[in-house]
């Protein structure tokens, strides 16, 4: 077999490999949230509509539209369960000073057994939430 054939094919089928996992850093975060804050002030729903060129230019990096969406439905999904939870939930308080649910090492237990989710909650400054994903994202949770 003709070693140069391989490393050939490996390079053809190289371009079609998919993009790896885009690591969410701080900065690229809120350079993302402030791009879906501009498009809600002009009236469009976030996830629905980006602009890809002026992301990718303030983030210095190439994204496509479908890592945008997955970061906005993961954003939407996170609202919805602290939205439905703040509003519905009992044996918990929210500490406005430090921004996070104050509930017993148990509630989140039972809570995390339930829905694996809340793990992520627990301790969690949900500053942001308040700041931009309930701007985002309230007339679309019900």
């Amino acid at each position: 077999m003709d070693t140069n054939n391989v490393n050939l094919v490996d390079d053809e089928t190289s371009k079609y490999k998919l993009n790896p996992k885009l690591i969410w850093d701080n900065h690229t975060f809120m350079i993302f949230l402030e791009e879906c804050m501009n498009e809600d002030k002009k009236g469009n729903i976030a996830g629905k509509s980006f602009y890809k060129k002026n992301i990718n230019e303030r983030m210095g990096k190439m994204l496509e539209i479908k890592q945008l969406k997955n970061k906005c439905d993961t954003m939407r999904k996170e609202w919805k369960l602290y939205d439905r939870s703040m509003k519905l939930e009992s044996g918990i308080s929210y500490d406005s000073m430090r921004k996070i649910i104050i509930a017993s090492p148990e509630w989140w237990e039972e809570k995390i057994k339930g829905d694996k989710d809340y793990a992520k909650f627990r301790d969690k400054n949900f500053e942001i939430y308040e700041t931009y994903y309930e701007k985002l994202f309230r007339d679309l949770v019900l």
